[in-house]
């Protein structure tokens, strides 16, 4: 369904009612796949919520190991310097 949304040009940067969009649910739910089709896209990795949180803090509050270990490897520059990331 998502592709087929792509490729009619939906509008990916909307938001839901918290300000969170494609991006932050893909990293929350822990696609990966998806993720990374919406990185492809051109969406920011650094973009936040209404709540300040970015994608990466989102697939951490629901545990998304996949999505943080890539996360981590791509985009070091992302990680907050008082989080231990010794057990993720």
């Amino acid at each position: 369904m998502a592709l087929f949304l792509l490729a009619n040009k939906a509008d990916i940067r909307a938001t839901d009612i918290n300000g969170c969009n494609c991006l932050h649910w893909s990293a929350y739910t822990d696609n990966l796949f998806m993720f990374k089709l919406f990185e492809k896209f051109g969406m920011d990795v650094e973009i936040r919520d209404k709540s300040g949180y970015t994608p990466f803090i989102r697939a951490i509050f629901n545990e998304s190991y996949d999505c943080i270990r890539y996360i981590l490897d791509k985009y070091p520059m992302l990680v907050p310097e008082n989080l231990n990331t010794d057990k993720l």
